[in-house]
């Protein structure tokens, strides 16, 4: 038995490693442990496998935890809508699965879902914000997976230490948003927990429609600059919500206001480039210039914010992101003047008055 252990990883490792380090075409079949996995080599060496499969999910494992290794085409296609919701209700027993257009919805028995509805909506929202500022966007290439429990307690035996105390999360590994229906269980309008899932629910959009690479590196303030913006129903819901101040984010601009004083915000500003860092010591100023600074470029200078999305997709994958390209790619986009990038931001920050 060790020794056909041994025979199988010695397959896998030479299969891939001829064919290169970087992801290629071919679907293999692995049996791992227990279990069998189809899917697309993304990356591999002698330590690691990390395979996209074809459910859109990201899988990584050892190649000595293999014990079958067979390429079973040279092409690579994703799961079809009918095979992967026959594969959610075997994975969700007790549950149902509801599909609208990109979207399949798992949820109750029994209980009549909407949120396959509220989902391709803001999907829509997405695509049209993007479309109109002539930021490409991609079909998404698998099913789009939501996975509804009935209440917080179920929720929570699935979301990780780091989202016990959230309403909802995009998982950029399953590519899969898990949220709990608050409103549903607490007798409360779906709008108490909107703006934590329409916010996740970007996040996914962003990860399958080609402005993320979610096997690539993407600045922290780039995503959840994203995420914040879609808060807003003249975002997402632009068709019915038209004007600038429907689009304004309040609540962030009121924490950049009171939080981040003129003469800092440069300095934040050149944080944000370089690292993450800022989101783990002071997450609420980090938000707030994530939103206020994806605000003012999709508002003012679309057309960059547009190249810089794809210069950002167009790395390379598994690839480390260090300071110095972070900050060579933004200057090469936006300027080496990154104080002056910031006044403008804030003039026009200035200018955004609420509603009496």
């Amino acid at each position: 038995m060790f020794r056909t252990q041994l025979l199988v990883f010695a397959v896998v490792v030479v299969a891939l490693i001829v064919a290169g380090h970087s992801a290629i075409a071919q679907t293999v079949t692995l049996r791992v442990g227990s279990g069998v996995i189809e899917g697309k080599p993304l990356f591999w060496n002698e330590q690691e496998i990390t395979l996209l499969a074809r459910d859109g999910q990201i899988r990584t494992f050892k190649p000595n935890s293999v014990t079958h290794y067979a390429k079973t085409s040279d092409q690579f296609s994703a799961i079809s809508q009918a095979e992967l919701r026959g594969a959610l209700l075997r994975e969700f027993k007790g549950y149902d699965v509801s599909g609208t257009g990109k979207f399949l919805v798992v949820h109750p028995i029994g209980q009549r879902d909407v949120w396959a509805d509220r989902f391709e909506q803001l999907y829509r929202g997405f695509t049209h914000y993007f479309s109109v500022r002539r930021i490409s966007i991609d079909e998404p290439y698998f099913p789009l997976v939501a996975v509804v429990f009935p209440t917080r307690a179920i929720y929570l035996q699935y979301a990780p230490k780091s989202m016990q105390n959230t309403l909802g999360f995009y998982d950029s590994r399953t590519n899969r948003i898990y949220l709990f229906d608050a409103a549903r269980s607490e007798g409360r309008d779906w709008s108490v927990n909107a703006e934590t899932i329409i916010h996740e629910a970007a996040h996914q959009t962003a990860f399958n429609v080609g402005i993320h690479r979610r096997f690539g590196a993407v600045p922290t303030w780039v995503a959840e600059g994203i995420g914040t913006l879609f808060e807003r129903p003249g975002v997402w819901n632009s068709q019915e919500n038209r004007s600038l101040h429907d689009r304004v984010n309040w609540t962030q601009l009121g924490t950049y206001a009171e939080r981040i004083k003129p003469e800092d915000s440069v300095s934040v500003l050149q944080e944000l480039i370089q690292n993450d860092r800022l989101f783990q010591h002071n997450p609420d100023v980090a938000y707030a210039y994530a939103w206020a600074l994806t605000f003012y470029l999709t508002e003012r200078e679309p057309a960059a914010y547009a190249n810089y999305l794809k210069q950002l997709y167009q790395r390379d994958s598994f690839v480390p992101y260090r300071h110095a390209d972070r900050v060579r790619d933004f200057i090469s986009t936006f300027g080496s003047d990154v104080k002056m990038l910031d006044v403008r931001m804030r003039r026009y920050l200035a200018e955004l008055k609420p509603q009496p």
